[in-house]
């Protein structure tokens, strides 16, 4: 199956309710079939981001996000995520602690998590400084 997971396509815009909740258990029952989610399944699972519930994205390790692909995905599927899976995933980041504190996080890093500056707490956005 993993090998046949490029081949899937996910659309979401003719979506009904019932059919997201499937999407969202469907998506929730892939994620716990692995102990560990690594770079690579993440971004092989890229196009279910839009229906990870906050509790698996908080389940993820906080060294995940700091991978460049991982994040590249979740800025390419971020215009179909819903606030607070947007907020989870700023939550990760923030417990990362290979990204240090926000005032040392460099503009190129700051660039790449566009999408998800706005989630941050409002106590580590004002940290941003001017020149981030």
């Amino acid at each position: 199956m993993h090998q046949s997971w490029d081949q899937l396509q996910v659309e979401t815009s003719q979506a009904s309710q019932k059919e997201q909740q499937a999407m969202e258990t469907m998506t929730s029952a892939f994620i716990h079939k692995f102990p560990r989610v690594t770079p690579d399944l993440f971004v092989d699972l890229s196009q279910f981001i839009p229906f990870m519930s906050v509790s698996d994205i908080m389940s993820f390790p906080a060294s995940l996000m700091v991978n460049d692909s991982v994040l590249m995905a979740i800025r390419d599927h971020s215009s179909n995520m819903k606030s607070q899976q947007k907020r989870a995933f700023a939550k990760r980041l923030l417990q990362s602690h290979v990204l240090g504190e926000v005032p040392s996080w460099p503009p190129y890093f700051l660039s790449s998590i566009l999408p998800l500056l706005p989630h941050l707490p409002v106590c580590h956005f004002q940290q941003l400084t001017s020149q981030q």
